[in-house]
């Protein structure tokens, strides 16, 4: 079966490398950008454009797409440490929330969404499933803002009546923080 694709954050780290392995299993794909010019060398089906912050534009956007299935990759990792983190929390809850909306308004099917494995809470062993719980607690205030909104991403991901929601609990971060503080 192939289906017709919305990767939101088809230009960050995970969204460039995923694009040629969802094409060339015969998957169509549109990437939900910001800036078109950051789409330049991505080989895709097709683009649209909306700030993921912005609720109109996005359902204008995932309306144009017409997509079987939305893929959330979205983050703000970039610049500062501070604020690419309090980017990513809000992608997390208020992108998610209108990437949701908007996926059921265009009758998506499936929407697929990006989550943190070293998220969970610090107990268990050395393997865990996603339904391991998150560190909610934790006691530094950027990590608890992180798993609070992880936690609401895979709330509004699984909890969605209309769509079929799965969420991935990656492993490592995909980014690393340079000393110089930006990522």
């Amino acid at each position: 079966m192939t289906a017709r694709v919305l990767l939101a954050g088809a230009t960050g780290v995970i969204g460039r490398a995923l694009v040629p392995l969802l094409r060339a299993r015969g998957h169509q794909v549109t990437a939900l950008v910001r800036e078109p010019s950051r789409a330049a060398g991505v080989e895709l089906d097709d683009i649209v454009v909306a700030d993921a912050l912005d609720a109109g534009a996005v359902r204008a956007a995932v309306a144009a797409a017409r997509p079987e299935v939305v893929v959330h990759q979205l983050s703000a990792l970039r610049g500062p440490a501070a604020e690419g983190l309090a980017g990513t929390a809000r992608l997390r809850t208020e992108g998610t929330a209108h990437l949701i909306a908007a996926a059921e308004a265009a009758g998506a099917e499936r929407i697929v969404a990006q989550s943190i494995a070293f998220a969970t809470a610090p107990r268990g062993g050395p393997v865990l499933t996603e339904d391991a719980p998150l560190h909610l607690d934790a006691p530094d205030p950027g990590w608890a803002l992180t798993t609070r909104a992880v936690a609401e991403l895979e709330r509004r991901v699984l909890g969605t009546a209309r769509l079929t929601g799965v969420v991935l609990r990656y492993r490592n971060s995909f980014a690393v923080l340079r000393p110089s503080g930006r990522w």
